[in-house]
């Protein structure tokens, strides 16, 4: 199942919501258990104690403990709101990649889509050393069970995971937007993990005010971090015309997805699975 890397290197899983992150990981953890493969766990957190340091802390604790690969995971929590600290806490991470040569256990980082495009434009050194991403869509339900089973390729007798139903999911979300501060709930994780989920989770279940509070929420931020013209924004606008679409009110719609899609077309060539999405999208709206 692991591969040593050799020196270098870290394999990267793009996981947009918390819930699920874990649930992939407690699951994979069940499963290594089983072929006796110990995991240790660097769960960043925010304080005195750099990127580095924690990093360093613990590949040499892994190393001292025996364990046979290391999940790396809760980095977006440390980032900043100010752009600038941002960027400049990001490049420093650069000079950390040297430090993944202390080990040769394999390293999975584990981080949502918007963290990865931080760490591509603005530590490239860093990230220069990934080796595999595998990317994770939102799922909830029963969908998540089925998900975490396939990845892991086990029999249902491993894993025993109950499904995570939406109305416990909204909850759970609900519960951990309300416990930040004012200013963490204005920051871009907060978005990733916490508002577009809850979003997408009001719009299956037919609750379009609902999402669309949050989606709103989510352009709001986006906005104000990214500023008028970027692909988070143009996401957010793309996803609340949808919302308006269902809603009956398609000229709302289409104004939304209009300048979502003109948006994109500044980053990217039209033949961009994105740019066709989003056009398909302003096609189908009604009237």
């Amino acid at each position: 199942m692991w591969v040593k890397h050799q020196g270098q290197g870290f394999a990267v899983a793009e996981v947009n919501s918390v819930p699920q992150r874990d649930a992939l990981i407690n699951a994979l953890e069940d499963k290594c258990k089983a072929d006796d493969i110990r995991i240790y766990h660097i769960k960043f957190t925010p304080g005195d104690i750099s990127f580095s340091g924690q990093l360093r802390f613990g590949i040499e604790a892994a190393d001292r403990g025996n364990y046979q690969a290391i999940f790396l995971y809760n980095f977006e929590f440390m980032l900043d709101r100010d752009e600038e600290k941002q960027k400049n806490y990001l490049r420093s991470i650069n000079f950390a990649r040297e430090i993944l040569t202390l080990t040769d256990l394999p390293i999975v980082f584990w981080m949502p889509e918007f963290a990865a495009r931080l760490f591509n434009r603005y530590a490239p050194d860093f990230w220069d050393w990934r080796g595999v991403v595998i990317e994770f869509k939102t799922v909830y339900e029963e969908t998540l069970t089925s998900v975490i089973k396939a990845t892991v390729s086990v029999e249902d007798d491993i894993i025993a995971h109950d499904p995570v139903s939406r109305d416990n999911l909204i909850k759970l979300l609900e519960r951990q937007y309300n416990e930040l501060s004012p200013k963490d709930k204005q920051k871009p994780n907060t978005v990733e993990n916490i508002i577009a989920p809850l979003a997408g989770l009001y719009r299956e279940k037919g609750l379009y005010q609902q999402a669309l509070h949050y989606m709103a929420q989510a352009l709001q931020t986006d906005k104000k971090y990214y500023g008028d013209n970027h692909q988070n924004v143009a996401r957010d606008l793309n996803n609340l015309g949808g919302a308006y679409d269902s809603l009956g009110q398609y000229e709302k719609a289409r104004e939304y997805i209009q300048i979502a899609y003109d948006i994109l077309q500044e980053f990217l060539p039209p033949d961009h699975p994105d740019v066709i999405r989003i056009k398909n999208n302003l096609d189908s709206i009604q009237g």
